[in-house]
């Protein structure tokens, strides 16, 4: 976020990208393609990390129904259950955040 911030206001700056004769700025189209390739990078590098990542350490939800689980709400969670690659991964692609950010990139 920070790297797209930097460059979009170093693209506005006249001196380093001059407006041409149709007063558009040819800085922009290049600056768009630099953020969504860094976007989509750091996003397809996230989702190929999710399956071995640890949630209990990122994820303050899984972490608190798995340490104190509420029997009534979530009869099949069991104390200590541990999630395979393919059901963290699952839960990546799924969480609002990051459908949003697939969003994005497509």
């Amino acid at each position: 976020i920070m790297s797209s911030l930097v460059l979009v206001v170093l693209a506005s700056i006249e001196e380093i990208c001059p407006t041409d004769e149709e007063q558009t700025k040819g800085c922009f189209p290049w600056v768009d393609r630099v953020c969504m390739m860094v976007f989509s990078f750091d996003y397809f590098a996230r989702l190929a990390c999710s399956p071995w990542c640890r949630h209990a350490v990122i994820d303050r939800e899984w972490h608190l129904i798995t340490a104190v689980p509420d029997l009534i709400d979530n009869p099949g969670v069991t104390v200590g259950q541990i999630m395979t690659p393919p059901q963290r991964f699952c839960r990546f692609l799924f969480k609002p955040m990051n459908v949003i950010d697939a969003l994005a990139i497509a």
